[in-house]
């Protein structure tokens, strides 16, 4: 299943360089490697964490759904602790021949992303934020997934506040605990 996630991944970036239409059935190949649960430990802004990572298929396949839930114990860097949770979905938007990634934060932030880069293995995927809202404005976000092994992903999450440039705010590293 690996090298037909990859042929996918390099034919949808072709077709989307090109324009022609992409089926929702090779939109959903391409992040499918993404599926199953995933465990591991972050760091970042606010201290270390442990995540939990969810990905699974909804509404009849058509979308790709990602939860996340990040528990801070108190620590130096985050005297109080906390817990962080967020929810997106994934999603074509045929109009425009983009992977589309709406996602919903814990503090209220609602970003939309489109997939903006894709490495020439299939293995890396940048999202760029295109709308923020509940922030200041022309504040960005990214958010990058990164394959780094067949049950290890990398996940980098970039802010950029108005007038600056984008900078870490968190990196999680995870492994596939479960697969669908």
């Amino acid at each position: 299943m690996r090298w037909m996630s990859k042929y996918a991944l390099v034919a949808l970036s072709v077709m989307l360089a090109e324009g022609p239409s992409v089926s929702q059935e090779q939109d959903m190949e391409m992040i499918s490697f993404l599926e199953g649960i995933w465990t591991g430990s972050g760091d970042g802004f606010s201290g270390s964490s442990s995540v939990t990572q969810t990905f699974e298929p909804v509404l009849g396949d058509n979308f790709l759904r990602m939860q996340t839930r990040s528990e801070f114990p108190p620590q130096e860097r985050n005297p109080e602790g906390e817990i962080h949770e967020d929810i997106a979905i994934f999603s074509f938007d045929r109009s425009r021949n983009l992977l589309v990634m709406r996602a919903f934060y814990i503090e209220g932030f609602v970003n939309r992303y489109v997939l903006s880069e894709v490495s020439d293995d299939g293995d890396s995927l940048v999202f760029v934020t295109e709308a923020v809202e509940n922030a200041p404005a022309g504040t960005q976000a990214k958010l990058v997934l990164k394959r780094t092994g067949e049950d290890a992903l990398e996940e980098g999450f970039y802010v950029s506040f108005p007038g600056k440039e984008f900078s870490c705010y968190s990196t999680s590293h995870l492994v596939r605990r479960e697969r669908p």
